[in-house]
């Protein structure tokens, strides 16, 4: 068995979520150490991450091929839910795959808002009506025929009885419609193209769709192009809830045995990377590092390969980053400790204090192929290390 596997499998074994109980035999350690880096995302959501550290921007380039809108720009002190798009997670959170009604209910039982029927049984109530149509501005980007295909059972009703579709149509003059059902609307060449944004959709509450909330988010046109933050509740999900969770599922955890600056040089024992380069890239100049070390001193020695790698600086060393239509790109040396939704790259080392930071790089998912992870800096949950702290470093080494 490779060696670094069966030391996560030992360490699955002794490491719980939050900490390590230190059990040692002849009281060589005492304490109970964290493991840094260790999130527990079931209490930790995009909101929760701290603002962006650097100021940048996506142009326009791409858009034709990637087939939707990826550029924007943003300034030092944005919020990830404000920068970060639901095209950008389609392929690793993947939270298209919710509708309305399912992120309400994730995070109010997380909240410990429910209520309970006559047998006991716990439910959470439907989206409430303080919920507008422009608080999901979605919405506004569908038109008749776009929105009677996304939305469970429109088709059957009579456009008189949605108000936001009666009053678009009289809004245009088809008032002679409004006894029509929905489903022939769509099919309608004059009709099915009117697009909701021409109405004040502050003016509606979102149940004046029915079943408006029960629509799944990539079943309706132009997801990819809505901000985190125009989805509601979505910002505040934990990201253990997501369809494709962030979770750890074998441990390796290191000690940081030294934090070296820029002098050091010639560096290749290394663990940082990018998934393009691999994760073994060298360092010729300016190798600020983490050496790393194995966990020893637990009444006997576990040594792997793993002992004396190097992490190296990702803020002066960027490497190649990029897929299909998105490749050629370039990121910051790092390590992906959670999987493919970000990396975690070091970003500072203090030699006098024996102190480093860790923040977190996102990146653009598309069908045709994923950019390099740029997007960032945002610093890292847990993500301020020092001397001899534990650190979790993943699956991927």
């Amino acid at each position: 068995m490779n060696k670094k596997l069966l030391l996560g499998l030992i360490l699955t074994a002794l490491i719980p979520v939050k900490s390590i109980s230190a059990q040692v035999e002849n009281g060589e350690i005492q304490q109970d150490p964290e493991i840094k880096l260790f999130t527990n995302w079931n209490n930790f959501s995009l909101s929760d991450f701290e603002p962006i550290q650097e100021d940048g921007a996506i142009g326009e380039d791409l858009n034709d091929l990637v087939g939707w809108d990826i550029s924007r720009e943003w300034k030092a002190g944005d919020r990830i839910e404000d920068i970060l798009k639901l095209g950008d997670l389609q392929n690793s959170l993947a939270p298209q795959l919710f509708s309305l009604q399912d992120i309400y209910e994730r995070v109010n039982r997380k909240n410990g808002v429910v209520a309970s029927d006559r047998n006991g049984d716990e439910y959470v109530d439907d989206v409430p009506s303080e919920v507008t149509l422009a608080d999901f501005p979605l919405t506004g980007e569908q038109t008749i025929a776009s929105l009677v295909e996304a939305v469970p059972d429109l088709f059957k009703r009579e456009a008189s009885s949605v108000a936001p579709i009666a009053d678009l149509l009289e809004q245009n003059g088809y008032d002679d419609y409004l006894d029509s059902d929905l489903a022939s609307l769509a099919e309608d060449k004059d009709i099915a193209e009117l697009q909701l944004d021409s109405l004040n959709l502050e003016s509606y509450s979102a149940d004046s769709i029915p079943n408006l909330s029960n629509a799944q988010i990539e079943d309706m046109e132009g997801y990819e192009d809505m901000y985190v933050s125009e989805i509601p509740g979505l910002s505040e999900l934990a990201l253990s809830e997501y369809p494709n969770s962030v979770n750890a599922e074998i441990s390796l955890v290191g000690r940081i045995d030294f934090v070296w600056g820029d002098a050091e040089t010639n560096r290749s024992d290394t663990i940082s990377g990018s998934k393009v380069e691999g994760f073994n890239v060298p360092c010729q100049s300016d190798c600020a590092y983490l050496e790393l070390d194995d966990i020893e001193n637990l009444g006997r020695k576990i040594a792997t390969s793993f002992e004396g790698n190097q992490w190296i600086r990702g803020r002066d060393h960027w490497v190649a980053g990029g897929t299909g239509c998105l490749a050629g790109g370039r990121e910051p040396t790092g390590i992906h400790p959670f999987g493919d939704t970000f990396k975690a790259v070091l970003w500072e080392t203090f030699e006098s204090s024996d102190t480093a930071q860790v923040v977190s790089f996102f990146n653009i998912k598309t069908n045709c192929g994923d950019s390099a992870y740029f997007i960032g800096p945002f610093p890292y949950p847990q993500g301020i290390l020092k001397v001899n702290d534990w650190v979790f470093l993943g699956t991927g080494l």
